[in-house]
């Protein structure tokens, strides 16, 4: 099976870059790099689990392919979780933030 590296580059830089960008109307009056640096965490642990989801594919060692697949999933539901916590910090009150709340749960189920 193929590996598709651009793919990677280009979700290694499109993923976080959609995280700052829906996060950003969830810090209210918190200014723009208040809001980015409570997601550091965030975008790093996407950006590493689709690091390693690709050394993942590429590696010739059948465990060490398994084994980074699995840190890479461990690596999405820290992410996720930590999504979930930026979503729970966020003022109820603004505009959105309920629908926020429905969409991060609806995509986590699908």
């Amino acid at each position: 099976r193929g590996c598709y590296t651009l793919r990677y580059l280009e979700w290694s830089v499109a993923v976080p870059t959609l995280l700052a960008i829906n996060n950003l109307p969830l810090g209210g009056s918190k200014a723009a790099w208040e809001i980015l640096g409570r997601l550091y965490p965030s975008l790093f642990t996407t950006w590493a689990y689709i690091l390693a989801s690709w050394l993942g594919q590429v590696t010739p060692c059948a465990y060490m392919g398994w084994a980074l697949v699995l840190l890479a999933h461990v690596g999405y539901a820290v992410a996720v979780w930590d999504q979930v916590e930026i979503v729970r910090e966020a003022d109820p009150d603004l505009r959105g933030v309920r629908f926020k709340i429905g969409m991060v749960v609806i995509k986590e189920v699908i």
